[in-house]
């Protein structure tokens, strides 16, 4: 019988391109076939996930946002099978900065803009208007009555406070 299968890796902070790892997978008992699998597909060799000759171990370097995930590696042998789940946190971003919110607005309009991005840990967010600090620091801006003096460029700024990265988009808001 297999028991006590658990999966192994460095706890370091892993950074998207930066950093690169592994997960080893050591379980007791005979050992005839180790399988591994992330988010319930089968891992695949690619230019950043390699195995080793015996499969106990998969290396990732370097590090990519899609490899961010539950990792399980499945040992067997003809009398028993054991899983086990491993996740594993790939730091990125902020990839993908966008603002969704109407480009022209009647006066008067209550209009919001609200700003996305991927991003692990979420991003932390700023808005600038027409190159000017707003002090609004989340993923949204509400413009509560639409004025002339409302109308130009919204530049949203999303920061990753450990990628140390950040990426912005501008929308432009018409009246």
């Amino acid at each position: 019988l297999i028991t006590g299968a658990t999966i192994s890796s460095p706890t370091a902070i892993l950074i998207e391109d930066k950093s690169s790892t592994n997960l080893s997978c050591k379980a007791s008992g005979s050992i005839s076939t180790r399988v591994w699998m992330k988010d319930g597909w089968p891992l695949r060799p690619s230019g950043r996930v390699s195995f080793s000759m015996d499969n106990r171990t998969v290396f990732i370097q370097p590090v990519h946002s899609s490899n961010h995930g539950t990792y399980q590696c499945q040992v067997s042998n003809p009398v028993s099978t054991m899983t086990v789940a491993h996740n594993l946190t790939v730091n990125f971003g902020p990839h993908n900065v966008s603002i969704t919110g109407p480009s022209a607005a009647a006066p008067g309009q209550r209009v919001t803009l609200q700003c996305t991005a991927d991003s692990v840990p979420p991003a932390n967010f700023s808005w600038m208007f027409n190159a000017n600090e707003t002090h609004v620091n989340n993923s949204m801006y509400i413009i509560e009555r639409l004025e002339a003096e409302s109308i130009g460029n919204y530049t949203c700024t999303a920061r990753n406070m450990v990628t140390m990265l950040e990426n912005s988009t501008v929308l432009n808001l018409r009246g």
